[in-house]
């Protein structure tokens, strides 16, 4: 309907194939997710002019405010892609130790390692680090991601762990893990570099 209602043609004699706005001013409102993707991604919305994008946050029951969308909302279409982007721009930049987002990146690959090896075996009903080896036999010493896809003690939980010096060598593991579906790789880098 929006695309048939607000975008229309035959409007313009010169060019009646033009696709025409037919409003001033536009606001659409939605909670679902999908849809809000088809409206980021509609060729028909005016690409000159700027789209903004609000988030409405309930404060109580009788109050809200209204907020700019948070950036990992309004530019990923999904978890799995803006946990890519987070990994691969600190492995870019060298995984450097100074590197503010040092701290959430053993969390990142964990969670990139959970859907990324559900989306490669989504039969198996392995742990993700069963998962990794089914697709990394090569790799036997996968200790360092092993380690960051699960917390199975409680003192991973509650303090830094020494192994996050062993950062670098987790996200090189990851990059050769995704080299190995270059179509699918290649799909992320192009996804987070628009």
């Amino acid at each position: 309907m929006i695309n048939s209602f607000f975008f229309r043609q035959n409007i313009n004699p010169a060019v009646p194939e033009q696709y025409v706005n037919c409003f001033k001013q536009l606001f659409i409102s939605t909670h679902n997710f999908e849809f809000f993707s088809f409206i980021k991604d509609s060729n028909r919305i005016n690409k000159k002019n700027t789209k903004e994008y609000y988030f409405i946050k309930r404060i109580s029951n009788t109050e809200s405010n209204i907020q700019e969308l948070p950036k990992s909302l309004r530019d990923y279409k999904s978890e799995y892609i803006y946990l890519f982007d987070l990994i691969f721009k600190f492995f870019i930049n060298g995984c450097q130790e100074t590197d503010e987002k040092l701290i959430l990146m053993p969390n990142a690959v964990r969670r990139f390692l959970e859907i990324y090896t559900l989306m490669k075996l989504p039969d198996s009903t392995d742990q993700v680090d069963e998962r990794i080896r089914i697709l990394m036999p090569e790799h036997m010493e996968l200790k360092t991601l092993h380690h960051f896809s699960h917390f199975t003690t409680f003192e991973k939980v509650m303090k830094h762990d020494e192994i996050i010096l062993n950062l670098s060598q987790a996200i090189g593991e990851l990059m050769t893990l995704l080299g190995k579906d270059e179509l699918h790789f290649e799909s992320l880098k192009r996804a987070v570099t628009r």
